[in-house]
């Protein structure tokens, strides 16, 4: 699978921010490449497009793109409960549930917008590993896009309409173990995380999860409360759909699911 030339604007961000050169980035795949064969035990995808992708979550430098790679492909051997049956179509009932969704639209940064929503768990229905899969998942999917890799991902957790019957069903290690695989193995930029009327039990959760984010990560999260309008001094209007207090089109978790649903078809690779 050989790359795509970026548009213009893309390949200068991609030089400034992550050190990507368009005459140098195949050496530096093929270096990495090359690293492989040192953990012949683990099924790397070595495609130019999959070593690319772990190259610019590390700003092109080999040594940390192959650490990355590494501690991604260890977690899924090591966690069977998690990566097994991992694919769009085991969790379709998750995603139908309006657990989380992208945004049609990036904002001014061209970062993409994935928000996750616990107030629409029913605990009754789907576990949280149900969740928390589905959440990878749809990363799997969305970090193939060369815009994200570039650009980074902006994070929006809504606790609208959480109540006690999903307070009862969270399981703090199991929030240590995601935290870890988010944040410390998965090849993404995330550019900010916001929150919205966080309960009382995110001061529980929030250390956990936090344990493995860097400190520059920490001091992108920002907790809105009940203030949706402070929304606005991230993102703009259009971008925001109406639940959110934008002018744009109100989530459609149908096509959301169509979406994921057509990426298990579209990137076969990624769930064998």
């Amino acid at each position: 699978m050989s790359l795509t030339v970026l548009e213009p604007s893309l390949a200068a961000k991609a030089l400034k921010e992550l050190n990507e050169k368009p005459d140098g980035r195949y050496k530096k795949i093929n270096k990495l490449r090359a690293k492989t064969t040192e953990r012949p035990d683990l099924r790397f995808d070595t495609t130019d497009k999959g070593l690319i992708i772990f190259l610019r979550a590390r700003k092109f430098n080999v040594d940390k793109a192959f650490d990355l790679m590494v501690r991604y492909y260890e977690t899924k051997k090591s966690n069977p409960d998690i990566f097994e049956n991992f694919n769009p179509s085991a969790e379709r009932l998750t995603f139908q549930s309006g657990w989380n969704i992208a945004f049609p639209k990036r904002d001014s940064n061209g970062c993409r917008i994935f928000a996750i929503c616990p107030g629409n768990w029913n605990p009754s229905d789907r576990s949280l590993i149900n969740n928390f899969r589905a959440n990878l998942i749809a990363l799997e999917i969305l970090i193939q896009e060369e815009e994200t890799q570039i650009n980074g991902l902006v994070i929006i957790i809504d606790f609208r309409n959480f109540g006690l019957t999903q307070a009862a069903a969270i399981q703090p290690t199991l929030f240590r173990r995601y935290g870890g695989f988010v944040f410390n193995t998965y090849p993404i930029r995330i550019k900010g995380i916001h929150v919205i009327e966080q309960p009382a039990i995110f001061s529980i959760i929030f250390p956990i999860i936090s344990y493995f984010m860097k400190k520059k990560i920490k001091d992108r999260v920002k907790l809105h409360g009940s203030d949706m309008d402070s929304l606005s001094c991230f993102f703009s209007a259009d971008i925001l759909p109406m639940e959110y207090g934008g002018t744009g089109e109100p989530n459609d978790f149908n096509a959301w699911v169509r979406y994921v649903i057509n990426a298990e078809e579209e990137l076969e690779h990624l769930w064998t």
